[in-house]
């Protein structure tokens, strides 16, 4: 239960959406569009958890 709770919230709902807003900003919006949102949306989640992981990483290395 606490395992799907985590992965719902945290991977499919903030995962993606920082993957997204990412994409749009970088790609002045072009990237994803409707069509391409389904089709890469395990992608988007994947560079939204990336980018957490280093923002915290950067994070953690500027305060040591």
């Amino acid at each position: 239960m606490i395992g799907w709770i985590f992965e719902d919230i945290l991977y499919e709902v903030i995962c993606f959406w920082v993957g997204f807003v990412f994409l749009k900003v970088v790609t002045a919006g072009r990237f994803p569009n409707r069509e391409q949102e389904e089709r890469y949306k395990e992608r988007i989640k994947c560079l939204g958890a990336v980018l957490i992981v280093v923002v915290l990483a950067f994070i953690g290395f500027l305060l040591v």
